[in-house]
């Protein structure tokens, strides 16, 4: 069974991405997918599925649901349930 839910930014998120505090590791193999996902759920107007943030970014659905839950877990991006 698949859980379906769509993520958007908590107000720490949302104040994270308006200071632009993203801490960019000074490596050639870093691709900035944080930064880029930050930044389209903080434009959409309604919360994003995995396939729409990667639809936006360009951003693999695999790497998007790696990065994820991380921010979930640090208190950035919330989970909506469908």
């Amino acid at each position: 069974m698949v859980l379906k839910v769509r993520y958007a930014l908590t107000p720490r998120g949302t104040e994270r991405c308006l200071k632009n505090e993203f801490y960019l590791q000074d490596t050639p193999a870093y691709k900035g997918y944080t930064e880029k996902i930050f930044h389209v759920l903080h434009k959409a107007a309604k919360p994003l599925t995995a396939r729409e943030i990667s639809n936006e970014t360009g951003i693999a659905v695999r790497s998007v649901n790696g990065v994820v839950p991380f921010n979930i877990y640090a208190g950035y991006i919330r989970r909506i349930p469908l």
